[in-house]
């Protein structure tokens, strides 16, 4: 029996596009939003292209969540993944001829959307990328671990950093 397509709001999703909508400028409001919706079309384009199926949309207050059917192979989990920051350098190489200014913050947005999907913490893009190259070579209760491991260390990294920033700047 197929699985429904299923719709689903975050309780502080609307409170999250409240803060975007009313609390920042316009251009940036813009920038996020469209950069958010062309990163997750850029994993859901790579998915239907592989054969897979939009399982459901979930409204978060950080953006998007779209759930889609398993990938078949590492391989395609890793194409899957790259795909929404390969949109994000995109839509950043195409941003600079808009208008009044916003192409220079479409840019900083995208951008920055990509380096932190990149980085490799589990529930990143860059998380699965390498998890299931890690999976590949050393199996997936390996991939698992180290994964867990590097996470646990570039959270406290930037967690240290960002103690060192609140209090010398």
């Amino acid at each position: 029996m197929k699985k429904r397509f299923e719709w689903s709001v975050h309780p502080f999703a609307i409170s999250g596009l409240f803060l975007l909508l009313f609390a920042s400028s316009a251009p940036y409001a813009f920038a996020v939003l469209s950069s958010v919706i062309l990163h997750e079309l850029g994993h859901t384009m790579a998915a239907v292209l592989l054969g897979k199926r939009v399982v459901g949309v979930r409204i978060v207050p950080t953006g998007l969540n779209i759930t889609l059917s398993a990938p078949s192979s590492y391989a395609e989990e890793i194409c899957i993944a790259a795909a929404g920051p390969l949109m994000n350098l995109l839509y950043a190489m195409s941003a600079p001829p808009l208008p009044y200014g916003l192409g220079g913050v479409v840019v900083s947005v995208s951008l920055l959307l990509m380096l932190l999907n990149l980085l490799p913490l589990v529930s990143l893009d860059g998380g699965r990328m390498l998890g299931a190259a890690l999976s590949v070579l050393f199996g997936v209760n390996t991939a698992e671990r180290v994964l867990s491991l590097l996470t646990l260390v570039i959270l406290w990294m930037l967690w240290t950093l960002s103690l060192y920033v609140f209090f010398y700047s």
